[in-house]
Parts: structure tokens; C-alpha cells; sequence
């Protein structure tokens, strides 16, 4: 009886979830679950703390593969509204990607660039980001100029569709540009 007891709560509990929220967050919910972007730690004192961790890209493709099976939308990363992880978008009835996925791109980074927006352009991001560098102490004691966002995360952001809603062209249009800008062609 106890066993059935502890089921029927957890069933009436999701009930109440499914009929006052929309169904993206609780496809967000699955998709963070069953990606597992988010870890756990308990410490002594039984709080939970988010740990930070790497990004397992085989989970997080299946999770994803398998709700847009279920005609759920999920939006590249977006480098003006996008959060460190998953968070769903019950304006367009969608799940934002996060910063979390994109390779090279750590949680200290994320809440750096979340908190330097609105971007303009990725003009405007390169020079605010990348071009500027912060003294920062290194492991032998010594300071070094080091960019907010180093130049490889800010490409692994292109790939990933960070910059295709802020500049209206497609990802490989976006990188062709920039890789010229910073490479210019030889004469």
C-alpha cells in the first residue's frame, strides 16, 4: 500500500506540472536528464551544488535526436538570449541550447559573455570578447593578458549557430567572413 502510496503522489504531482505549464518544459526537463548536463554534488551538509563538468556530446545528440522525433524544436545557441545550459522558450515553443555544449566554452566563460550582452554584431563581440584582454595570474604567479573568450571557443560559438539570428546568414557563410577577416587572403 506504502508503495503505491509514494507512485500515485509522483503521478498527481506530474499531472499538475502537464496541465499549468506548456509541454517544453517539461521536454526541457527530459532533455537535460537524459543528456545529463546537469550533475549533482551533495555535500555534508546535504545541499545540492551544480558542479561543472564536461559535456558528453554522444548523450546530448541522442537526447536531442530523440525529442525532435517527437516534433520538438531545438534552437542552435543563441548568443544574445541563450542561458549556460538548456532552458526552454515558451515564446516560440522551443528548447534554447546553452553555452554548456559548445566545445571550449566552460561555465565562467558563459557568465562572462551573459553578462557583456546585448551584442551587436559578431564585430562588436570579437572586439569586446576576444580583441580585449584582462591581466590574469597564471599557475607560476606571474600575470599574463589573456581575451575574455580566446579565439578558438569564439569559432567552436560560430559553428555551433551562436551568431546565425544576430547576423541573418548561416553559420558557414558567418565563418567564411570572419576567417578572411582574421586571415586576410595574401596578394
Amino acid at each position: 500500500l506504502l508503495h503505491t502510496a509514494g507512485y500515485s503522489t509522483i503521478g498527481v504531482q506530474e499531472m499538475n506540472l502537464a496541465t499549468k505549464y506548456p509541454y517544453i518544459y517539461w521536454a526541457c526537463a527530459c532533455l537535460m536528464i537524459k543528456s545529463s548536463s546537469v550533475d549533482k554534488e551533495y555535500n555534508e551538509g546535504m545541499d545540492i551544488e551544480n558542479k561543472e563538468s564536461q559535456s558528453n556530446t554522444a548523450k546530448i545528440s541522442s537526447a536531442i535526436g530523440q525529442l525532435q522525433e517527437n516534433d520538438v524544436e531545438i534552437a542552435n545557441p543563441n548568443i544574445n538570449t541563450s542561458e549556460i545550459g538548456f532552458a526552454p522558450d515558451e515564446e516560440h515553443n522551443r528548447i534554447q541550447v546553452g553555452f554548456k555544449p559548445v566545445s571550449g566554452v566552460n561555465n565562467a566563460m558563459a557568465k562572462v559573455i551573459m553578462e557583456a550582452r546585448p551584442f551587436n554584431s559578431l564585430q562588436d563581440f570579437y572586439e569586446r570578447m576576444t580583441l580585449f584582454k584582462v591581466p590574469t595570474l597564471t599557475s607560476k604567479g606571474t600575470f599574463q593578458n589573456k581575451s575574455l573568450v580566446p579565439q578558438s571557443a569564439l569559432i567552436s560559438l560560430i559553428k555551433s549557430g551562436a551568431f546565425e539570428e544576430l547576423e541573418g546568414k548561416p553559420r558557414e557563410q558567418i565563418m567564411d567572413e570572419f576567417l578572411h577577416k582574421i586571415f586576410p587572403d595574401k596578394k
